[in-house]
C-alpha cells in the first residue's frame, strides 16, 4: 500500500528480471503515485515501440499536466518515436478536430517536450494565438525551436512577422 515499497519493488524486478519488464510495467502504469509512474515510463525508454506504445499512453492519461519530472520521464520515453505518440496523443485526448489552441494542457504539455515535426504548424498555432497566456505562446516557440526542419524554420520567420510585438520578438 506504500509508494516507496512499491517504486523499490518495481525497481528491485526490473533489475533482475528484465524479460518481465513489460508485465510489471502494465500493471503499475495506472498506479495512483506519480513517482511511481514516473519511474515506469523511465524503465520504458529503450525498449521497441510496439512493447511499451500501450504503457506509455496509459501514463500519458495519468499526467496532470503541471509534473514537469513526470513530463520529463515521459518525453524521454517517447523521444525516439514523438511522431507516432503526436498522433496517438491527439486521439487519446480527442484533439485531431480540435484547434491547436484549445488543447487540453496536458496535451499541449507532452507535445511541447516532444515536439514532432508533425507539431510545426499547430505550434504556430499556438504561438500566434490571442486566446492564449504569453506562457503558453513563449512554450509553442520554445518547442518550435526544437524542431530541426525547413517547416518550423519558416513557421519561426513568420512569427517574427506577428504582430504581437512578444511573439515576434521571442
Amino acid at each position: 500500500s506504500d509508494a516507496d515499497t512499491r517504486l523499490v519493488a518495481f525497481r528491485a524486478l526490473r533489475a533482475a528480471n528484465q524479460a518481465s519488464l513489460r508485465q510489471y510495467a502494465q500493471q503499475l502504469a495506472a498506479d495512483p503515485s506519480p513517482w511511481v509512474r514516473r519511474e515506469v515510463a523511465v524503465a520504458m525508454r529503450n525498449l521497441p515501440l510496439e512493447e511499451k506504445k500501450d504503457v506509455l499512453l496509459q501514463l500519458a492519461r495519468g499526467f496532470d499536466g503541471k509534473d514537469r519530472w513526470y513530463l520529463e520521464a515521459l518525453g524521454t520515453a517517447m523521444d525516439s518515436h514523438a511522431s507516432v505518440f503526436y498522433q496517438q496523443l491527439l486521439r487519446m485526448f480527442d484533439a485531431l478536430d480540435v484547434p491547436a489552441d484549445r488543447w487540453d494542457e496536458r496535451l499541449a504539455s507532452l507535445v511541447w517536450r516532444l515536439h514532432p515535426p508533425e507539431a510545426v504548424g499547430a505550434l504556430k498555432t499556438r504561438a500566434s494565438a490571442a486566446a492564449l497566456t504569453d506562457q503558453q505562446r513563449s512554450e509553442a516557440l520554445t518547442a518550435l525551436a526544437f524542431i530541426p526542419t525547413p517547416d518550423a524554420v519558416k513557421a519561426m520567420i513568420d512569427l517574427s512577422r506577428n504582430k504581437n510585438r512578444l511573439v515576434a520578438d521571442r
